[in-house]
């Protein structure tokens, strides 16, 4: 085998990349002797992420709220039915030192709250609130893209929110995240010029419908959620940051 289809396979073992077709037309005494090295490849590259993105949340330690994003609602669409609510809120802690970094940072919030004010009922589309009902440990995390970008995951959990309204005459509903947690990936932005940082989400999750006849039968739902974070620990007030290396 020559040096030049050598390097090669050293370089996909380091970087995950696929090795043309045609340097892999050998002998087969040098496919026995590579063949360790193109196991080793597979491990690197499926065995673990070839990629760390750590990134670190600070003031460690700090407590935080979210509430919905000025201008902005919270909405779940299951097929024709669109749930809005104008109010949502939750509170979590920025992880204490060294947990603050990592990948991902995770950290528990409270079961947000969803209504229009008040309760847990919000309006519909079709003219009729639907009650939400929202119970579990969920969760933030946050982490690196591969171009230092952060993201977020919201992990809602098992049966996370149960939704119902009556529609067509029939008591319709839909539970999220009926077999098991379930995710929802989003976006955060540090705050800028006096702004506050935001933690979008938006995405479809499972949901398990009931009630037959004209309710919604879809199994999945849309879920839209941007989040002001608003640092409740320091004072004056300090902006909560999310950094990548």
């Amino acid at each position: 085998m020559s040096t030049q289809t050598r390097l090669l396979f050293l370089i996909a073992a380091i970087v995950c990349v696929p090795i043309p077709q045609e340097s892999l037309v050998m002998e087969t005494a040098s496919r026995k002797t590579f063949a360790g090295l193109i196991a080793g490849a597979a491990v690197v590259c499926f065995g673990a992420p070839a990629f760390a993105n750590p990134v670190t949340a600070t003031p460690a330690g700090d407590h935080f709220s979210a509430g919905l994003s000025s201008g902005t609602n919270a909405t779940f669409s299951l097929g024709s039915v669109n749930v809005t609510c104008n109010h949502s809120s939750t509170t979590g802690s920025v992880p204490a030192a060294p947990a603050n970094h990592g990948d991902p940072v995770s950290t528990p919030i409270t079961a947000p709250v969803f209504n229009n004010g008040s309760g847990n009922t919000c309006p519909t589309n079709l003219g009729v609130n639907a009650t939400l009902a929202v119970t579990g440990s969920w969760a933030f995390s946050l982490d690196a893209n591969a171009s230092g970008g952060i993201v977020g995951t919201l992990t809602i959990p098992k049966g996370g929110v149960s939704t119902s309204a009556k529609l067509f005459g029939l008591n319709c509903t839909a539970l999220v995240a009926p077999t098991g947690p379930a995710t929802l990936a989003g976006t955060w932005t540090n705050g800028s010029g006096g702004g506050k940082p935001k933690l979008v989400f938006s995405g479809s999750v499972p949901v398990q419908p009931g009630g037959g006849g004209l309710c919604p039968s879809n199994t999945s739902a849309t879920l839209n959620i941007s989040y002001d974070i608003t640092d409740t620990t320091s004072s004056p007030p300090t902006q909560i940051t999310v950094t990548a290396p």
